[in-house]
This record gives C-alpha cells, sequence and structure tokens, in this order.
C-alpha cells in the first residue's frame, strides 16, 4: 500500500514496507526510516540470515573436524596436520561430561592408511559406519533412513550417510574414508582428542592425552597418545608404515591434484586457500592403492568451501569424484583426466608446488 494512502488513515500509525524499512504518520506525512545493520561479530561467532529478518545476527560458530584420506585431520579450531597411525584411535570425546565419543579404525594397504570404520557413542547408543555406507545400531545391521526418536536418526545424503544426535552432533561419512564430525557451540572447550579440544586457539590443539601440548615435529608422540588400546601397538604398526617415501615414478599421479585449481573450484579462490589441501592430496596420490585417492582432499576442500557460503555444483562429475566416475577402471579415469584436463590442470598450479616430492611421514599442514 503506497506511503501517502496510509497516512490518510490515523496519524502516527506505523506499517513496514519491508523487512528494512518500516514507516509512520507524522502530522498527515509519511516519514520512514531504513534499519541499520551490524555486520562484525565477536571472534568464535559469525553472520547468520534468518528468513523474515532484516539484519544478520551473530551465532557461535560450530566446530567441525574432518578426518580424510592418507589420513589428514583438521581440528576443530583449524590445524590441519597428517598422522598415518593404524590401529584404533580417539578422535574426539565430550572430556568432561562423557556424553559421547568417536573413534576411528585405521588400516592400511601397500604403503597407504586411511579409515575403515567409526564407532559413536552415546549414551547406551552404540552406531558403527563401515566400508560401502554400512551401519550398525548397538550391534544390528541397520539401513538409512532409520532413526530412534529423542536419540539420533540417520539418513542417506546422496552416496553418503549422516547421522544426527539429539545433543547435536553430526558425523558425515563417505563410506569409503572421508568422515566430517560437526558439534555446536555448547561443546567449546569440552573436547579431547585428535580433533582437539574446540576452544578457538590453534596453537594447543596438539595435546598429548594426559599432559604437554607437542609441536608440530611430535605428531608421532600425539597421535600414538590417542590410541585406544595398546599404545605400543599402534607404534609399532606406524613406524612399518612409516618407511614408504613418494618415489619420483608416482609423480604423474598427483597431477590428478591439479583439479582443485580449476573451474568449479576456482569460485573458492577468493575464501579459502587450497594449497593446504594439494599437499594432502599429492600424500595420497604418492601411494594411491585405487587411483583415486584424490576424490577426498577434493571432498573435504569443497566443503569447507560450501561452509563459507561458496556454491560449488557437480565438483564431482566436472573432476571425476561421482559414483559413476569412482566405478570405472582405473585406466578410463585416467584416459577421461589426460584428454578433458590435461592442458588446464598445468595452468593454475604454481611452479614451485609440482616439484615437490611428498613424504608419507607425519606432517604438518599449516
Amino acid at each position: 500500500m503506497n506511503a501517502s494512502i496510509m497516512c490518510q488513515l490515523s496519524d502516527g500509525q506505523q506499517w513496514k514496507l519491508d523487512s528494512c524499512k518500516s514507516c509512520k504518520c507524522h502530522r498527515g506525512m509519511p516519514s520512514c526510516a531504513i534499519t541499520r545493520c551490524n555486520t562484525t561479530c565477536a571472534e568464535g561467532t559469525r553472520l547468520v540470515n534468518f528468513t523474515g529478518e532484516c539484519c544478520p545476527k551473530c551465532v557461535e560458530v560450530e566446530g567441525v573436524c574432518m578426518a580424510f584420506g592418507d589420513p589428514h585431520y583438521k581440528t576443530f579450531d583449524g590445524k590441519m596436520f597428517s598422522f598415518k597411525g593404524v590401529g584404533k584411535y580417539q578422535l574426539t570425546a565430550d572430556c568432561e561430561n562423557n556424553s559421547f565419543s568417536v573413534k576411528v579404525a585405521n588400516a592400511n594397504k601397500l604403503s597407504s592408511t586411511s579409515t575403515k570404520r567409526v564407532a559413536l557413542r552415546y549414551g547406551d547408543v552404540r552406531i558403527n559406519l563401515q566400508q560401502k555406507g554400512r551401519i550398525k545400531y548397538n550391534g544390528q545391521r541397520v539401513k538409512a533412513p532409520y532413526k530412534v526418536e529423542g536419540r539420533f536418526r540417520i539418513e542417506k545424503v546422496k552416496d553418503n550417510v549422516e547421522v544426527t544426535l539429539q545433543n547435536g552432533v553430526k558425523l558425515f561419512w563417505n563410506g569409503k574414508s572421508f568422515l566430517e564430525i560437526t558439534v555446536p557451540a555448547s561443546y567449546k572447550n569440552k573436547l579431547c582428542g585428535l580433533c582437539g579440544n574446540f576452544n578457538a586457539k590453534v596453537q594447543d590443539d596438539l595435546k598429548i592425552k594426559g599432559g604437554r601440548i607437542a609441536t608440530d615435529k611430535e605428531l608421532l608422540s600425539f597421535g600414538t597418545s590417542w590410541c585406544v588400546g595398546k599404545r605400543s601397538d599402534c607404534a609399532k604398526k606406524i613406524r612399518s608404515v612409516n618407511k614408504a617415501v613418494c618415489s619420483s615414478k608416482h609423480r604423474p599421479e598427483t597431477s590428478y591434484c591439479k583439479y582443485m585449481s580449476t573451474e568449479p573450484f576456482s569460485a573458492c579462490d577468493s575464501k579459502l586457500d587450497y594449497i593446504k589441501y594439494y599437499k594432502a592430496c599429492k600424500v595420497d596420490m604418492c601411494h594411491c592403492p585405487n587411483g583415486k585417492c584424490y576424490c577426498e582432499s577434493l571432498m573435504a576442500y569443497a566443503r569447507e568451501c560450501e561452509r563459507l557460503g561458496v556454491k560449488l555444483p557437480n565438483w564431482q562429475k566436472a573432476s571425476y569424484c561421482d559414483a559413476s566416475s569412482l566405478r570405472r577402471p582405473n585406466l578410463s579415469a585416467r584416459k577421461a583426466h589426460k584428454s578433458h584436463r590435461h592442458n588446464a590442470l598445468y595452468r593454475y598450479i604454481p611452479k614451485n608446488l609440482n616439484k615437490t616430492r611428498s613424504s608419507v611421514n607425519p606432517i604438518p599442514l599449516q
């Protein structure tokens, strides 16, 4: 309704033209004002738009931890590192109230290590996420979608499995070796494990269980401290895996990692530096048992970009990481890679990174 017509109704009457603009009548004349919004938030919070609200509001940031590839970890506070421990490890847990825990089982194939199973405990609930999307609830096989009212729900998200607990904790599992854990802000400074303590301080994320803060050169000590079971067994297995070093014959395989420097990923360049993910990808492809290990680093990078508001439609298909491509023999994937993308891939990557040789020893990526 036109503002001048509204003012004919009664002096002093107020109304909204939209969510950000309001008007009132003053002596028969319309007087309108636009709401000014705060565009800054305190550390640990971010702006979120709500439907029907003019201004975004500052809300506490959820914590996100990722485990992917051979295995690489990104903690709740953003530290990225590689730790190739074989065995069972505590990824994260509520170390204040013992309300939940997430443990992973890592296994090696040739010189490559990856997460094979995930064990989630939530009170009397036990959920196991296994290879190829298999799920067990308290020892019994179940299929998504599945839920227990007031406790949890399990959903299928494309070819992935997502578990949401009543306490707000979420697990995203791709059925291979990519795991993402999201925790609400209420768990700040209450967590412990390979994913860190979620206190917005990246410098203390490598806290050895029950002790001091490890340095980047002490990742082996840090990782084995979170071994579930006999710590000596984990350390013994790690030493045998870490003997392998990337040789020059594997260099062509690492070129697959350059997908993240091309479309559609380049839309995220201004929001997130892909170099850490690229380095992680090179390590994975150097000793990849199936030719598709680069897809996990791309997934980690893509999900981080999407959390920052960058939409990456069809990134899986563009990089041959979609379900149909993953079922192809390696030779078909290589031919597609070479014929469709090879020239573009070499156009964007810094020259000094092309010459980098990666080791499979524990390395800091930050």
